[in-house]
């Protein structure tokens, strides 16, 4: 205990020194700046006390770490950090001139409220407590959208389904969106290209990375947060939030998808779900970017008959989850080869859109096909696969290609489009083009 106090008196100095602007905070170990809050905690002891004080204070004290050490790294603002900086100081002198107090008064000794109470007014300082008239806000609702009507910009969109559903096909879809300016669903456009994070909870960066460059979607403003594509994120984890918080602040980071919620927690029915989801929301907020959660949908019973569409009330977990999110959207999906359907569970801000319909296709997602479409894409898929059986082990040149389709009654526009599959490529072997895998 002697040497935690130690670290807390030493790392309360230099808090002191750092806002004061006597010293930088990057000649600093970022770690020098949580030992307040481990002394803290380990002065509390066991117990809830312990752990509510770890979730509100400890997660901000290491992400006012992270940000002070790569200020000068990576270009954040001065200002942002040292105004997180400024707030988890102060709220840790409360936390602590608070507790001294509680000691004293339980061994009956007097306290002197004149030094909480400048504690107090420091932290108020630090805050705007003047009202706001309602007549002085503006609708932002009514064009603050990612994705009008369905994905609000700025706050957290939990999107649900069961598993082979389409959830990660459908937040890579909308990835490229946002990145690129791809179009969405209805024909719109996002209106800024920005950044798009990827937080993998589920072990399949890799595979999102295959998919992608499958689908032809560029990948230069999508991020993993990490360089080691093999570390798996647990948003339930202090310094993994911090690290991702650090991400979104970034002006050009307009995205951040979390695949997925249950990855990141043991135990779904408890209210720690809740905590997390709670932490999500205020971070999109803080930051002005948009979070899409990805989440499961509870397993149906297998004794139910018929195909039951999803409700709110089939979220897998606790109840809470859903609470800080404003849109819950759902994918309904039968399997196999049958459609599947995009829609609104929830909805805060606006009356729900309708549904949208989809199949996953090998350059991505199709969007509300019509028959003749579908029977032209089935077609060409058809054609593709003859290639591929085709191409197996060899190249073979393009006008044998030409003559083999014909007597396969293939037209020539079909075997056009089955050329740029990206599986099929074209090469030169001798000085002549051929086709090979």
């Amino acid at each position: 205990m002697a040497e935690l106090r130690k670290h807390r008196e030493l790392s309360e100095i230099l808090f002191g020194l750092v806002l004061e602007g006597e010293i930088e905070p990057t000649d600093l170990d970022g770690r020098m700046l949580t030992y307040p809050y481990n002394a803290a905690l380990d002065d509390r002891g066991k117990g809830e006390n312990k752990a509510a004080l770890m979730l509100k204070y400890g997660t901000e004290a290491i992400q006012a770490a992270t940000m002070a050490a790569k200020a000068c790294e990576d270009g954040i603002a001065p200002e942002e950090w040292l105004h997180q900086l400024t707030r988890v100081y102060q709220d840790f002198k409360i936390v602590n001139v608070m507790r001294q107090a509680t000691k004293k008064i339980e061994k009956s000794q007097d306290v002197d409220l004149s030094e909480l109470k400048n504690v107090i007014d420091g932290r108020l300082d630090d805050l705007d407590v003047d009202p706001m008239s309602w007549a002085d806000v503006k609708d932002e609702f009514d064009h603050e959208w990612l994705w009008n009507g369905w994905i609000p910009f700025g706050e957290v969109t939990i999107l649900v389904g069961q598993q082979g559903s389409g959830k990660s096909a459908f937040s890579l879809f909308l990835a490229d969106a946002v990145a690129n300016g791809a179009p969405l669903p209805d024909g719109s456009y996002i209106g800024e290209t920005k950044g798009v994070l990827v937080c993998e909870s589920e072990g399949r960066q890799a595979e999102n990375i295959r998919r992608a460059r499958a689908w032809g979607i560029d990948p230069r403003n999508i991020y993993s947060p990490s360089r080691d594509l093999r570390r798996v994120m647990d948003i339930s984890r202090p310094d993994d939030l911090a690290l991702i918080r650090s991400h979104a602040m970034r002006p050009e980071m307009g995205l951040v998808i979390i695949d997925s919620l249950g990855g990141s927690l043991v135990e779904e029915n408890k209210s720690s779900a809740k905590v997390v989801l709670q932490n999500l929301s205020r971070m999109a907020q803080e930051t002005n970017t948009t979070f899409l959660v990805i989440h499961h949908l509870r397993k149906q019973q297998k004794h139910s008959r018929g195909h039951h569409q999803p409700t709110l009330d089939d979220v897998r977990g606790f109840s809470g989850i859903t609470q800080f999110a404003p849109s819950v959207l759902a994918i309904d999906w039968e399997g196999n080869e049958m459609p599947r359907f995009l829609y609104a569970l929830k909805m805060n801000l606006v009356e729900q859109p309708p549904t949208m319909v989809f199949t996953i296709g090998s350059l991505g997602l199709i969007w509300n096909e019509s028959a003749s479409d579908q029977v032209q894409r089935a077609v060409v898929q058809e054609a593709v696969n003859w290639l591929e059986d085709l191409l197996q082990g060899r190249a073979v040149p393009i006008k044998d290609v030409m003559e083999l389709a014909k007597e396969e009654n293939y037209e020539k526009a079909i075997l056009k489009q089955a050329i740029n599959f990206p599986s099929i490529r074209i090469v030169s072997d001798d000085g002549e083009r051929c086709l090979s895998l």
